[in-house]
């Protein structure tokens, strides 16, 4: 059985701190484990987690960012940038006046996709969609500025597509509007993302249906309460509400054993406005019981620990990720967390019970004891250049004599024969000393 999506390989340059292309490839050569799922028409398989290490400000937070970006203009393009395109390049040298590259390799619904992406602040200049139907590949569609290759008769009859392209519209938005084919398959998979920790500086705002169906049920109270009857539904669950707690409380009891119970409390309210008009509206609140020697509390979320509230936010996008099959981008997953909660993630996304769909995560840390718990294929590291750009390299990148040992990864990072720490030759001592006598006291 193949799943709806896997990302197998990404490619971006001229994004923020990120100049020449970096490579995140997601393929692996290992036999089929617990860490590495079979693609559907290719001899590779693709890793279920990715994880990327560097010193602060070498460019991690932008690798992911740049994707997010990518697929919120794939969401928003057609109804949001009718003027320009908010692309972020990077500042110095040439970075202002180049195109800014991405380019996606996936697996959507067992066939092999590549899109590719060139533009810049004025107009998409390239975009391009292939796919491999029969082993072979075929083009989709190719679109230089506004024009549209021959091979957009795939799209069928309707001429529709074609009168809402824009200079700052992508083909795959449109796409998302009418039925095209492989095209529209491939939208609306890679639009269902979820990011935790991430803004793209897009400012963008989607109305709720618009929304992927991961991002609308990454919430915690989906995970606790159904929605009020009269509102718009936030999450499309197959499972019943019943183990969707029981699922949520049984990860949720990971931090905090005392956890009894997750109740979602609604307070119906009526909000009045200058013209006499009045409007009722719904505040939902979120009470965790906790249970010690007997005797239970109900807490407020706002009195619970901060790490309890980060695991609770947390746990609610992974839950959805798994639920569906998507690919979820985590910065800085370790931050406020214990390593063994830590530890416990990467073990759901690998283990097949709890990822049946092939869900997959690529995450951002610091936490560099996950690198004992992590295959050479899953590992990566950013540094920035003296010139001020990111590179992104693999563990694979090293001699196999060198990274044989699971164990002994996580000294020899911090040794530095990996590269990708932090450059702390700086002497901050000296910046403290004065000269006795050049203070005085009053």
């Amino acid at each position: 059985m193949y799943c709806s999506f896997m990302l197998i390989n990404y490619k971006v340059s001229n994004f923020r701190s990120i100049e020449s292309e970096v490579e995140l490839d997601l393929s692996s050569s290992r036999p089929i484990g617990l860490t590495n799922r079979a693609l559907h028409n290719a001899s590779e398989s693709v890793v279920t987690t990715a994880a990327i290490f560097g010193g602060n400000a070498t460019g991690k937070t932008n690798i992911l960012l740049s994707y997010v970006w990518l697929v919120e203009l794939a969401r928003t393009s057609l109804y949001q940038w009718t003027d320009s395109i908010p692309v972020q390049p990077f500042l110095y040298r040439e970075g202002l006046n180049k195109p800014s590259r991405f380019e996606v390799e996936c697996e959507v619904d067992g066939l092999l996709y590549k899109y590719e992406l060139d533009l810049d602040a004025q107009r998409v200049i390239r975009e391009k969609l292939s796919y491999w139907p029969n082993g072979r590949r075929k083009s989709l569609f190719v679109r230089d500025f506004l024009e549209l290759s021959k091979t957009a008769r795939e799209f069928g009859p309707t001429r529709g597509p074609k009168t809402l392209l824009a200079d700052s519209v992508l083909m795959i938005s449109i796409a998302r509007k009418f039925d095209l084919g492989p095209v529209s398959r491939f939208a609306e998979h890679f639009i269902d993302l979820l990011a935790v920790d991430m803004q793209t500086g897009l400012n963008s705002q989607v109305a709720i249906g618009e929304a992927p169906k991961a991002a609308r049920s990454g919430g915690p109270f989906a995970w606790f309460a159904d929605e009020p009857e009269g509102f718009y539904p936030s999450a499309t669950f197959e499972v019943p509400l019943s183990e969707r707690q029981s699922r949520a409380l049984s990860l949720l009891r990971l931090a905090d054993q005392g956890i009894s119970k997750v109740k979602v409390v609604d307070n119906e309210v009526e909000h009045q406005f200058p013209d006499g008009q009045s409007q009722k509206g719904l505040i939902r609140n979120i009470q965790i019981e906790h249970n010690v020697a007997g005797e239970e509390a109900s807490l407020d979320l706002f009195f619970e620990s901060r790490g309890t509230t980060k695991w609770l936010n947390l746990i609610s996008p992974i839950l959805a990720a798994l639920e569906y099959g998507s690919l979820i981008l985590i910065d800085e997953l370790d931050s406020g967390l214990h390593p063994l909660l830590v530890e416990k993630i990467l073990a759901l996304f690998s283990d097949e019970k709890t990822n049946a769909k092939g869900a997959q995560l690529i995450l951002t840390s610091h936490n560099t004891n996950l690198l004992n718990h992590l295959e050479p294929d899953q590992v990566w590291f950013t540094e920035k250049t003296d010139d001020g750009q990111t590179t992104l390299y693999p563990l694979l990148d090293f001699r196999s004599n060198q990274i044989a040992r699971a164990d002994q990864r996580n000294r020899q990072y911090l040794e530095g024969r990996f590269g990708g720490i932090p450059n702390l030759e700086i002497d901050i001592a000296r910046e403290f000393t004065y000269q006795t006598g050049k203070v005085k006291r009053n």
